[in-house]
């Protein structure tokens, strides 16, 4: 044998092989973070095998052959996964993600069945008897919870090959719902043969709940940290739906993505445009889109033809609950402009605005760098 110096280079040599193969995987290959413990796997057993059970007849052949075989093996495993996720691949971007994320956290199914479940926990929690019938409608919520959280989840989990972000995504939530689906099967097996569920797995099943919801929250602002929009493209998207109906897009030069979610933007968009049409007085409509790369920021100007607002309301109409209607009703829909605007990190304010002369919105918006 040689002396543990050359054994200790080889580890050494070994170890900084793998960080580089997994940083260049990272980078150019499409390999996730949940791939790692794979490759290290596969690094390390190919490694070992060939120093351990193949024996060198010199030094050099003793620390090069094991580092040139497991860097073989591990680009070649490394090279399957590429193929994998390009075979596999699906039309899927990171707007459906986020309109998947949103409707998981908000949908009134799933919050019915959440918020259901936590009230027959708290019965459970307090010693309150169940009667039969109780039961039978706790054991079916379980099961219906089960059933539609998969579905949800699975549906999240097909956007993984889109990128190596959503992979990462998908990977960070299915673990943490095959942690919560434990959880619901002890309760469901305690259900179904009549015993009292143990506190510990009360407790633990209220933890798993809030761990999924607080799971969705994490997903969706990481999303929304590694989102920007297109913005002409959201614009010649609005001009698309609407048929161009008196809106225009002007020249523009070259601008890079803002830091908005492209549907929050649609959303912001679509609502200035419907509120300036509601004001036009018997016009026709003239509302043109301006944009601008000042700096850090991306610019969108919305020039409309329409009453105008007067000063002393430039900032009242972005109040809940302001309108201008005879009825009083309504009055939110600049409040959640502002709210979604604001939420990406920009700013929306009134520019200029005449009565009778029409008015122009400006949203300021972070520009990628």
């Amino acid at each position: 044998g040689f002396r543990s110096r050359e054994r200790y280079l080889v580890l050494l040599l070994g170890a900084l092989i793998l960080f580089l193969l997994v940083k260049f995987g990272r980078k150019y290959w499409g390999v996730a973070v949940h791939d790692v413990p794979r490759l290290a796997w596969t690094f390390g057993l190919s490694y070992w095998s060939s120093l351990i059970l193949w024996l060198a007849e010199s030094q050099l052949v003793f620390i090069l052959r094991p580092l040139v075989i497991g860097t073989g093996l591990t680009l070649a495993a490394m090279l399957a996964i590429r193929f994998q996720r390009m075979r596999r691949a699906r039309a899927a971007s990171l707007e459906m993600l986020q309109v998947r994320l949103h409707a998981f956290d908000h949908g009134s199914v799933i919050h019915q069945l959440m918020n259901r479940l936590a009230f027959y926990l708290e019965n459970l929690q307090n010693g309150n008897e169940l009667a039969p019938a109780v039961r039978e409608k706790l054991l079916q919520l379980a099961r219906n919870t089960h059933s539609i959280l998969k579905q949800e989840i699975d549906a999240i989990l097909t956007y993984q090959y889109a990128n190596n972000f959503a992979a990462d995504l998908a990977h960070a939530l299915e673990r943490k719902w095959n942690q919560f689906r434990q959880l619901l099967h002890g309760l469901q097996r305690a259900l179904q043969m009549d015993e009292r569920p143990q506190p510990e797995v009360l407790a633990a099943l209220r933890r798993g709940q809030e761990q999924i919801r607080a799971g969705i929250a994490e997903l969706k602002q990481r999303l929304s940290a590694e989102y920007y929009a297109d913005v002409p493209r959201v614009i010649a998207d609005l001009l698309q739906q609407r048929e161009s109906n008196g809106l225009a897009l002007r020249p523009h030069p070259a601008m890079p993505r803002a830091r908005i979610a492209a549907a929050d933007l649609a959303y912001v968009l679509d609502e200035l445009v419907s509120n300036s049409l509601r004001h036009l007085d018997g016009r026709p409509a003239q509302i043109a889109f301006e944009l601008r790369h000042a700096y850090d920021e991306v610019h969108l100007e919305v020039h409309d033809n329409g009453a105008g607002i007067p000063r002393e309301l430039w900032e009242e109409i972005f109040k809940p609950g302001f309108t201008t209607k005879a009825e009083g009703r309504g009055g939110f829909g600049l409040y959640h402009i502002r709210q979604r605007v604001e939420k990406a990190g920009g700013k929306i304010f009134v520019a200029e605005s005449q009565p009778g002369g029409g008015t122009t919105m400006r949203i300021c918006l972070k520009a990628e760098i």
